[in-house]
């Protein structure tokens, strides 16, 4: 997990420079076909079953765009997401507390609707959402002793469909305030929802 977002920040960090780098190389006189947007956010854990109302975790992530037209782009997006106190023990006086972690890659395209300085895009996007359940803590002396203390299973994948709707204010030719509402829509036995709202900073 660590890793992971050490791998996030540094791109965040790194890809705008490698941008600039390339303008530079094509003299500005090519429009940059590429674009990295970094963002945070919040989502709806579908898979959390606990009692407690409250099944918001956080989303990092990157995205990153290859411009088809004006209008049109090819996408690809990579998430790490997390959730804590996700299983049901509700009653429970002794129970084990665990949290899911979340891998989410997906790619598809975008189409701008309203194009424009503050434009609004609509995306469809496919791929696995990579789930990890990890034992937090041990309230009392369960019965069933499940993992041991940051121990976690092994990650398994679901596939998802994900629409997305972005609104995207630009400030230069190279930097845009992007505000994404998304489904990660999983498909397996039971459709189940888990929207998000993400903020991040798009650069060309």
């Amino acid at each position: 997990m660590k890793k992971l977002l050490v791998l996030i920040g540094a791109g965040a960090l790194l890809l705008p420079g490698a941008a600039n780098a390339q303008r530079r190389y094509n003299n500005c006189c090519k429009p940059n076909p590429f674009s990295f947007a970094p963002y945070v956010g919040a989502f709806h854990d579908a898979l959390d079953i606990s009692q407690d109302n409250d099944n918001t975790g956080f989303l990092v992530g990157f995205r990153t765009g290859y411009d088809l037209g004006r209008r049109s782009r090819l996408v690809a997006d990579i998430g790490y997401g997390e959730s804590h106190d996700v299983s049901n023990s509700e009653g429970a006086i002794s129970f084990n507390r665990y949290n899911n972690e979340w891998i989410m890659t997906t790619g598809g395209a975008e189409y701008d609707i309203i194009p424009g300085p503050t434009s609004v895009t609509f995306a469809a996007q496919a791929g696995a959402a990579w789930r990890k359940i990890a034992l937090d803590e041990r309230v009392g002396q369960p019965t069933v002793e499940g993992l041991e203390p940051d121990e976690s299973t092994n990650f398994s994948a679901s596939f998802i469909v994900v629409p997305r709707v972005t609104v995207r204010h630009s400030f230069s030719s190279h930097t845009a305030l992007d505000v994404s509402v998304l489904d990660h829509i999983f498909t397996d036995d039971n459709v189940r929802h888990s929207p998000a709202l993400t903020v991040g900073f798009v650069f060309r």
